[in-house]
């Protein structure tokens, strides 16, 4: 069970990831309340990939765009720091689509990701 906004991807062994939206600017917000401080890479190895060991990272499928979307139910709202311990200070992100994975994709080779590669959420 996850807790949260999550999209299906399709490597390694069907796992999941974690879809967040990047602010800019953390003016007047409060980590850990308002964001969630994160560092995002491509260069955890595949063993480390979705695991919560001290150099593992979390899939993350980073949003291009959150308009029209509610942070908290269709995303996580995430912003990047430069420093600190690994889950203690932040959370560390695999950004699984900059590492060549694809999400899950359809019979006829479509996937749930529009041309601007924001996600196309699901309702019913």
């Amino acid at each position: 069970m996850f807790t949260f906004p999550s999209v299906y991807i399709t490597l390694p062994n069907g796992a999941t990831a974690m879809v967040v939206g990047e602010i800019t600017s953390v003016t007047g917000l409060q980590a850990w309340v308002d964001y969630i401080p994160v560092t995002i890479t491509q260069s955890t190895t595949a063993a480390k990939r979705n695991t919560f060991d001290y150099d593992g990272a979390i899939n993350a499928h980073l949003l291009g765009s959150v308009s029209g979307l509610t942070a908290g139910i269709d995303y996580v709202k995430v912003y990047q720091v430069t420093s600190g311990t690994p889950w203690i200070d932040y959370i560390p992100l695999y950004d699984y689509q900059a590492g060549g994975v694809n999400n899950l994709l359809l019979e006829g080779g479509d996937d749930f990701l529009l041309e601007d590669g924001s996600l196309i959420l699901l309702e019913g």
